[in-house]
C-alpha cells in the first residue's frame, strides 16, 4: 500500500512537470519573434512598391519604437525630400497617397520638403519659393 502512495504521487508530480514545461515552452517560443524580420518584411514591400511606381528611394530608417519607416525620395529637378510611412497602415494606400501628393507638387510646380503619411491625418510641407 505504501508503493501504491509513492507511485502516484511520483506520477502526478511528473505530470504536472511536463505539462509545466509545455506550457512554458508554448509561452517563451511565441515571444522568440524577430522584430527585424517584420521590419524587413516591410522595407521588401515597400521597396518593391516604390520601384514598380518608378521612384527612387534612398536611406531607409525603421523605426521599430514609433512603428515608422522613414526615407528620402530623390529627383532630378528637386532636392532630395523625406517620406514617412507607417508600419502599421496599408502599404499600398500610402504608397498610392504618396503619388497622388506628387502629381499634386508637380502640377503646382512646388519643392516638398516632408511627407508624412505615418499619422492619421497625413499632411505635407512645401519648401517656401
Amino acid at each position: 500500500m505504501k508503493l501504491f502512495k509513492y507511485l502516484t504521487t511520483f506520477c502526478l508530480v511528473t505530470i504536472l512537470i511536463v505539462t509545466a514545461v509545455i506550457i512554458k515552452s508554448t509561452i517563451f517560443s511565441s515571444k522568440k519573434l524577430n522584430p527585424s524580420s517584420v521590419g524587413n518584411n516591410n522595407l521588401n514591400q515597400i521597396h518593391f512598391l516604390l520601384s514598380t511606381s518608378h521612384l527612387n528611394p534612398v536611406q531607409f530608417n525603421y523605426n521599430d519604437d514609433n512603428g515608422q519607416i522613414s526615407f528620402y525620395l530623390t529627383d532630378p529637378t528637386d532636392p532630395p525630400y523625406k517620406v514617412i510611412f507607417s508600419t502599421t497602415d496599408n502599404l499600398y494606400q500610402q504608397v498610392s497617397s504618396l503619388q497622388k501628393i506628387l502629381k499634386i507638387a508637380k502640377m503646382k510646380q512646388q519643392s516638398l520638403k516632408i511627407i508624412d503619411l505615418s499619422l492619421n491625418h497625413p499632411y505635407a510641407t512645401f519648401e517656401n519659393n
